[in-house]
C-alpha cells in the first residue's frame, strides 16, 4: 500500500467521528480493515472508547494488532486479551475532576477496571453505553476505584461551552464529543501507546496512515508520516493533514483505504480504482481541496501554485510561491543516480485570504505544491516558516528536504560566480 509514491505499512485508526459511521463501524468498514489486515498491513483501534468496545472491534475486523483503549491508558492483544499497559489516573486528579463535577453541575463517568461508573442516568449515559457496547447502570460512587484508567463528564453542549474555560483551567480533560469532556493519566496520551505499539511491530512512525477528528488525535497524527483529516476535524488537524476527506457520517475513511487498496470508494473491495470522498491530486492536472469548491493550479511561469475558489468563478485565494535553484553544489545530500545534486524549489511565502483562514486550505495548498514538485524531481527548500511548519509535521517528506542554511550558502555562491 502506497501515498504519494511512499510505503505505508502501519494504519491507525480513531473510531468516533473518524472511522466509525455513527456509534458503530459500517459493514464496509469492517470489511476493509479485514483486508488490509489480509494484505500484511497492520491496524491499530486508537480510540477512547473502553477496553470491551475496542476489543470487539478488534474482534469483528479480525485484527491481531494490539487495540489502544481509554485514550492510551490501556494497550491490550486482542487475541490473548493480555494488557500490555495500563496507565491508571492519579487519586488527586481523579478527586479534584469529581469536585470539579459537582461544583459546575456536569455529571461524571469513571472508568475503572470493572467497567463505566456514574451516579445517574440520562440520555449521555444511553449514548455512552451504546458507543462502549456495554450497559451502564447508574449506581453510588464507591469511595475508592480499582485503577481509574479515564474520567469523563457530560452535559448538554451549550452547557460545556459555558464551562469550558473553567475546565482547561482546572484539569487536564479535553473534549472528545459535543457533550463530553475526558481526561485520562498525566502525560500518557493516545501517541504515547500508538508508540509502544509500533515499537512493538517493528514499525515506523513515517510509514503510518491515521484518520482523527478530535483534540486528543492532534498529537500523535502530527508524528506520523500519513496523517488524514476527515471533514468534520479540528482546525489544527485539518492544518497538519497530508489528504482531506468526506465526513465520518459519509463512510469517507473507509472509502479512502479502499481507495489506496484498489477497490471502489462507492462501498465494494472490487473493481476500479475510487477516489470519491478525497482530494486527489493529478500532475498537471487542478486539485480539489477539502471541497471541489476549490482547486490547485501551478503556474510555472510565475513560480507559484495557487488557489481558486470555483464558487467565484475561479478567484483566486491563497498561494505559495517559490524560486527554483539547479544547484551544483557537491556538499547538498541529495542526488540523482548519476551522483549529480537534483534541482531544488526554495518555497519562500504562502498565504490565504483572511475570510478562508483556519479552514486547511493552506495546508491542501501546501501538500498539492510539495507533491507535485517531488514528482517533478525537486527537492524541497522550506525557507517560508509555514512550508517550514508544515514539512516539520510531515516527517515523511523529510527524504525530500533540504535545509535552508545549504540552499541559501549554494544560491550565494552561485551568485558570486
Amino acid at each position: 500500500m502506497q501515498l504519494h509514491g511512499r510505503p505505508i505499512k502501519t494504519i491507525a485508526i480513531d473510531i468516533d467521528g473518524s472511522y466509525a459511521t455513527g456509534l458503530d463501524i459500517s459493514d464496509f468498514g469492517y470489511e476493509v480493515l479485514r483486508t488490509v489486515e489480509a494484505e500484511g498491513v497492520s491496524v491499530v483501534v486508537v480510540t477512547g472508547r473502553c477496553e470491551a468496545a475496542a476489543l470487539a472491534i478488534a474482534d469483528r475486523a479480525q485484527l491481531a494488532t494490539p487495540v489502544i483503549s481509554c485514550t492510551g491508558s490501556l494497550v491490550t492483544d486482542p487475541q490473548t486479551r493480555e494488557r500490555l499497559a495500563i496507565n491508571p489516573l492519579a487519586d488527586r486528579d481523579g478527586e479534584v475532576m469529581l469536585e470539579l463535577a459537582e461544583q459546575l453541575d456536569l455529571q461524571p463517568y469513571v472508568w475503572d477496571s470493572a467497567g463505566i461508573w456514574t451516579d445517574r442516568g440520562g440520555p449521555d449515559t444511553t449514548e455512552l453505553g451504546v458507543r462502549n457496547f456495554v450497559e451502564i447502570t447508574p449506581r453510588p460512587m464507591p469511595e475508592r476505584w480499582n485503577q481509574v484508567v479515564k474520567m469523563m463528564v457530560s452535559a448538554p453542549v451549550d452547557r460545556l461551552d459555558a464551562v469550558t474555560p473553567q475546565l482547561h483551567q482546572a484539569t487536564a480533560l479535553k473534549r472528545c464529543l459535543p457533550n463530553f469532556f475526558e481526561a485520562s493519566a498525566a502525560g500518557f496520551s493516545k501517541w504515547n501507546a500508538l508508540e509502544l505499539v509500533l515499537d512493538r511491530l517493528g514499525a515506523r512512525a513515517e510509514e503510518t496512515l491515521g484518520f482523527g477528528d478530535g483534540g486528543t488525535d492532534i498529537e500523535w497524527l502530527g508524528r506520523i508520516g500519513f496523517p488524514i483529516a476527515v471533514a468534520n476535524a479540528a482546525p489544527p488537524i485539518q492544518d497538519l493533514a497530508v489528504e482531506h476527506i468526506g465526513s465520518f457520517e459519509t463512510d469517507a475513511a473507509a472509502r479512502f483505504l479502499a481507495s489506496l487498496l484498489g477497490g471502489d470508494s462507492a462501498g465494494t473491495m472490487s473493481g476500479s480504482t475510487g477516489t470519491e470522498g478525497r482530494s486527489t491530486r493529478t500532475e498537471g492536472q487542478p486539485a480539489p481541496a477539502p471541497e471541489t469548491r476549490f482547486t490547485v493550479d501551478h503556474r510555472p511561469t510565475e513560480c507559484q501554485y495557487v488557489l481558486r475558489d470555483e464558487d467565484a468563478g475561479g478567484r483566486v485565494i491563497g498561494e505559495v510561491t517559490y524560486c527554483a535553484l539547479e544547484g551544483d553544489d557537491e556538499a547538498l545530500p541529495h542526488s540523482t543516480p548519476d551522483g549529480n545534486p537534483r534541482p531544488r524549489r526554495v518555497f519562500d511565502h504562502t498565504g490565504v485570504l483572511d475570510e478562508f483562514s483556519g479552514k486547511g486550505l493552506a495546508s491542501v495548498l501546501v501538500g498539492f505544491a510539495m507533491d507535485d514538485s517531488i514528482t517533478a524531481g525537486f527537492d524541497i527548500v522550506p525557507t517560508c516558516p509555514y512550508v517550514k511548519h508544515w514539512v516539520e509535521k510531515h516527517p515523511g517528506y523529510g527524504a525530500h528536504t533540504v535545509s535552508d542554511e545549504l540552499a541559501v550558502a549554494s544560491e550565494s555562491a552561485a551568485s558570486a560566480d
